[in-house]
């Protein structure tokens, strides 16, 4: 049977915002949507990046390496990553683009799937999470 493990502070994480936090090794987000806490695991479910760092908006936390989009509340994935863009108009050297070009047909390969979530309580000021 799993414990709850005392994840982040009440105050760390305001109604509207996430905080990535480990517990136990576990790089997990925990959002405020409305009130109710949520938690799922913290690396994008493409290619490992800290969701953290990307954007929070609603219910939704966007990886910041490649824009693939989470539902926080159930780990659902609702969006696949965006490969490329950003370079437009740019003057590059042809190596440097014909570089990204065979990056981003080998990362349009890699599957994206959905979050693990954690069961989440408030406790003694605590966001708490289980992780079993």
């Amino acid at each position: 049977m799993s414990e709850w493990i005392n994840a982040v502070q009440l105050e760390e994480v305001p109604e509207g915002s996430c905080k990535g936090v480990k517990v136990k090794d576990t790089p997990i987000l925990v959002s405020n949507v409305e009130g109710q806490f949520y938690a799922i695991n913290d690396r994008c479910g493409h290619m490992n990046a800290p969701l953290s760092l990307g954007k929070f908006a609603g219910h939704v936390a966007t990886c910041p390496m490649h824009h693939a989009a989470f539902d926080v509340r159930t780990g659902k994935k609702l969006t696949e990553p965006t490969l490329g863009g950003g370079l437009e108009g740019m003057e590059l050297p042809q190596e440097f683009v014909k570089y990204m070009e065979g990056m981003g047909q080998l990362m349009a390969n890699i599957e994206t799937h959905d979050h693990p979530t954690y069961e989440t309580r408030v406790q003694d000021g605590y966001v708490q999470v289980k992780l079993g």
